[in-house]
């Protein structure tokens, strides 16, 4: 934690902690602090604790349920890794020690959003229990023993659980992907928001009055449930769907799911699935961010639906968090034209990057992959795949069908050598004969460009004109983006 992040972050939780008590805390945990916090995010492993988020949990003498099940009280910190895996989706409610690092769980949850047989797979995705599941590269896939596989090794029939993030296109962007114990065939299982009723036919969407991403008939269960527009819910539902797409529900009841109360220190990862003038949503928490708010790895400009990031903050009385800083996950944006366009494997390639596309992938201008002219100008919007040599596109938008005289790329500086240029999404980027630019686009020398950039975090836009038979290609301009 940087110590601006750190002075930022101490003076948000102090200040609200004044506003719920009234005036300062004690403390009585010897140094550590006292402010009740909620975490919701992947997994991310086990060493000194329950890591989510970048936050090592003490687990032991912590409450744990999974799926809804019966609560059950954890007696020691092994236990932990019998019940949830790497890159599962937990929110954790506790209290985090003075630093931020670490911290103690009382409470853990685990819901998986999707369970059922896959249905039908393509490149980057599944179908699962009517839903689109995108997988890629950062998804972990195991067997029902825990044991590592990869997407290609879950075969139609396969029944799974999904865990991961609503895309903000009406289906999730899976983190983890595991092989179900539970025999094919039985009750599907969704858990998902009520965004519209009509007669006995719900729509459900993965987040807040998001797109819908299947329907579901309620009328043969008895006695009816009461349900309304807003209810976050676990349907489950058996047999195939009617000639409407409509699937029949065997059962629905309300979740109770673990929420951050007010006046929490709250950090959600997820995806962006809102975006208004106000603020913005990240799965089903509203976020407004204003003047103080910190961006790392990333501008305000960045906030569209479909980037997935972490926000850090506070929650306000009214379930709002207040943002202290939105940290973007590792992403980049490239301006190219279109080459080695491959629709059936849902790839393409922009200045070499192999682009990976899938239905979380937002198209704009674009009906689909098979209809991206060969050479056309398109902008990409994405995070690095696993092997560092490519993207998976979150937003594809057509901006000319015709080539461009131009390329562009922005991303985080991962190395830096004034001498012979900068490192960006693994591509050797020579400046040599650059002509560089400050953040209000103004002129500025190499050596004040250089000092400026600061490796892991320093975004720069960098441009070749005319267009680069190569990346190494020396670039025209190099511009510092944050």
């Amino acid at each position: 934690m940087t110590t601006t992040r750190k002075n930022a972050w101490v003076a948000a939780v102090a200040l609200a902690l004044a506003t719920a008590c009234g005036g300062g805390s004690n403390d009585p945990g010897g140094g550590r602090a006292t402010a009740a916090a909620t975490v919701k995010g992947t997994v991310q492993g086990f060493t000194g604790g329950l890591v989510v988020n970048g936050v090592a949990f003490r687990t032991s003498g912590a409450t744990i349920r999974v799926d809804g099940g019966a609560p059950a009280v954890l007696a020691g910190e092994d236990q932990i890794r019998t019940r949830v895996d790497d890159g599962q989706v937990v929110t954790v409610r506790g209290r985090l020690d003075d630093g931020g690092t670490s911290g103690e769980a009382d409470e853990i949850e685990l819901h998986h959003l999707v369970e059922g047989e896959v249905e039908s797979r393509g490149p980057g995705h599944l179908v699962v229990a009517g839903t689109n599941v995108s997988i890629d590269d950062s998804a972990a896939v195991a067997d029902r023993n825990g044991n590592p596989l990869v997407s290609d090794d879950l075969a139609v029939g396969e029944r799974v659980e999904v865990s991961g993030h609503a895309d903000g296109r009406g289906g999730v962007r899976a983190s983890s992907v595991r092989e179900s114990a539970d025999a094919a065939g039985t009750e599907r299982e969704l858990r998902a928001f009520v965004v519209a009723v009509a007669g006995t036919v719900l729509d459900l969407a993965f987040s807040p009055g998001g797109p819908v991403a299947v329907q579901v008939d309620v009328g043969g269960i008895t006695p009816a449930p009461a349900v309304a527009v807003g209810d976050f819910v676990e349907v489950r539902t058996l047999g195939p769907a009617g000639a409407n797409g409509v699937l029949p529900a065997t059962s629905l009841h309300a979740e109770d799911d673990l929420r951050p109360e007010p006046q929490d220190r709250v950090e959600v990862e997820g995806i962006v699935t809102a975006l208004d003038a106000a603020g913005f949503t990240v799965g089903s928490q509203r976020v407004e961010a204003g003047a103080g708010t910190e961006f790392r790895g990333g501008t305000p400009e960045d906030l569209v639906v479909g980037v997935a990031l972490e926000v850090e903050g506070v929650l306000r009385d009214d379930g709002v968090l207040v943002a202290a800083e939105v940290k973007f996950r590792p992403s980049a944006r490239v301006e190219a034209n279109a080459a080695a366009i491959d629709a059936a494997a849902g790839t393409l390639s922009l200045l070499g990057l192999a682009i990976h596309v899938t239905p979380s992938t937002e198209l704009r201008n674009l009906s689909s992959l098979d209809a991206l002219p060969a050479e056309a100008n398109v902008q990409v919007r994405g995070y690095p795949t696993g092997d560092g040599a490519g993207l998976n596109a979150t937003r594809l938008e057509v901006l000319d069908a015709s080539p461009s005289d131009r390329a562009f790329l922005r991303g985080v500086v991962s190395a830096k050598t004034p001498t012979s240029g900068l490192v960006i999404l693994g591509i050797a980027i020579d400046t040599s004969a650059a002509e560089f630019r400050d953040l209000a686009d103004a002129g500025m020398t190499a050596s004040a460009f250089f000092d400026a950039v600061v490796t892991g975090e320093t975004l720069v836009k960098v441009r070749w004109r005319p267009y680069p038979a190569s990346t190494s290609v020396p670039v025209d301009e190099a511009e510092l983006e944050n």
